[in-house]
C-alpha cells in the first residue's frame, strides 16, 4: 500500500488594480477663442466599465489661454483614482492656429495730374485686443496709377503684411 498523507496549505490570492490609460484628446482652436471642454480617451477598462465608473476621473488642463500664441500645447491628465485602476497618464495636444485677419483698403480719389494719395488700410478680425501694431510687418497699398494715367478707376493692390498669430487676407481697392 501506498501511504499519501493529505497536506493542507492556504494560498492568498491578490489582485491588483487594472492599468487604465488616460489620454487627453488632441483639439485644435484659432487663436483669441476661449479653450472647449476637452475629454479624455482611455484604454483598459474591464467588466463592461467606462469612464462613468471611475471614483475620480482624472483633471484635464493646458496652459494655452486665448492669448496664448500661434503653437503647440500639452494638455496634460492628472489627479484620477480608482480602487479598480492604476492610472498611466499620457498627454494630448492643444493646437492654435493663426485666426483670420482681413486687410481691404479704402476706395480712394485724385484729380488727373497729381499724385496718388496715401492709401488707407482696413483691418477686420483683430482678437485680444490686438491692433495693427501687434503685426510683426505692416501690408502696403499701392496703385500703378502714375500722373498721366488716364481719368477712370484703376485697382490699388495690397500686399505684405505679416503677423505670428494672424492668417492675412487681402483685398484691392
Amino acid at each position: 500500500t501506498v501511504n499519501n498523507p493529505v497536506t493542507s496549505a492556504t494560498v492568498t490570492l491578490v489582485v491588483e488594480p487594472k492599468v487604465l490609460l488616460a489620454q487627453p484628446v488632441d483639439m485644435e482652436r484659432v487663436y483669441g477663442e476661449e479653450n472647449a471642454s476637452i475629454d479624455c480617451a482611455y484604454l483598459g477598462f474591464v467588466q463592461g466599465e467606462d469612464r462613468d465608473d471611475l471614483e475620480t476621473p482624472p483633471v484635464l488642463s493646458t496652459d494655452a489661454e486665448p492669448g496664448s500664441p500661434v503653437g503647440k500645447y500639452s494638455i496634460v491628465a492628472s489627479g484620477a483614482s480608482d480602487p479598480n485602476y492604476q492610472f498611466d497618464y499620457l498627454l494630448g495636444v492643444l493646437t492654435i492656429p493663426p485666426a483670420p485677419l482681413s486687410v481691404s483698403v479704402e476706395d480712394a480719389y485724385r484729380d488727373y495730374g497729381e499724385a496718388n494719395p496715401e492709401f488707407a488700410l482696413t483691418y477686420s478680425g483683430f482678437v485680444n485686443g490686438d491692433g495693427p501694431d501687434d503685426l510683426l510687418a505692416l501690408p502696403t497699398a499701392w496703385c500703378d496709377a502714375d500722373l498721366d494715367a488716364p481719368p477712370g478707376q484703376h485697382p490699388v493692390t495690397v500686399e505684405g503684411g505679416m503677423a505670428a498669430n494672424y492668417s492675412l487676407a487681402r483685398s484691392p481697392g
